[in-house]
């Protein structure tokens, strides 16, 4: 008898800790949750190498220490349920983190904030559906518990690529400005000499009719002595 109540408390203590997945909703969901999480990480490391905006990398290093969180968390959760997570993101992060790497300065910043808003509206969006048709009570509750957090990430992510746009047309309006006021120079110096030409072949002409009419009357001058 105590043999056998000692079984049934250890099966039920095993299945409290092991406590596999129901759903291949759930399993997809903390599949892609563990790619985002990566991917996420991956780009602002990215970011803390290549930006030059305080405020760029300071959201980077936020989405490092959050989304790394997150992952663990995620495996710990994947562990009990014998979930295989992969060990790194899927092929478009990928891709898009190679083709960051070819782009510096302004355009890296614009780029990695645009699909920093992307990717965080993108992943809401799979947390709100584990939420709203998941099965598995932990892997619900785990989205749920993470959702104010991305919500977060996206306001902020917005704020910051705001502001990174408008400095980039700023930099665009300076840029023309620039080339304007070049081009005024170039247009006031062409007519500048356009000017000095014409004086100059205004001066010729006048010089011409002086020597005509000192010609003429040189030649009446040589009239009236012939008269004589």
């Amino acid at each position: 008898m105590k043999t056998l109540v000692l079984s049934i408390l250890i099966m039920a203590a095993l299945s409290s800790f092991y406590n596999p997945v129901k759903t291949d909703t759930d399993k997809g969901f903390m599949v892609k949750a563990a790619q985002n999480n990566m991917a996420e990480i991956d780009a602002a490391k990215l970011a803390l190498q290549k930006s030059t905006s305080g405020s760029i990398k300071s959201f980077a290093q936020m989405m490092i220490e959050d989304h790394t969180a997150a992952l663990n968390e995620l495996k710990t959760l994947a562990q009990q349920k014998s979930v295989m997570l992969p060990d790194s993101t899927d092929d478009t992060h990928r891709l898009f983190a190679q083709r960051l790497m070819l782009v510096s300065g302004s355009s890296f910043d614009s780029a990695y904030m645009q699909a920093q808003v992307r990717d965080h509206v993108a992943t809401i969006a799979v947390f709100q559906a584990e939420v709203s048709n998941g099965i598995d009570a932990q892997a619900k509750a785990y989205a749920n518990k993470l959702l104010p957090k991305l919500q977060m990430h996206l306001q902020h992510a917005q704020n910051v690529a705001g502001n990174t746009g408008s400095m980039m047309n700023d930099m665009q309006h300076q840029n023309m400005q620039q080339n304007s006021n070049s081009n005024g120079s170039s247009n006031n110096n062409s007519s500048n000499s356009s000017n000095s030409s014409g004086n100059s072949y205004m001066q010729n002409n006048a010089g011409m009719d002086s020597s005509g009419s000192d010609s003429n009357s040189m030649s009446a001058t040589k009239d009236s002595s012939q008269r004589r």
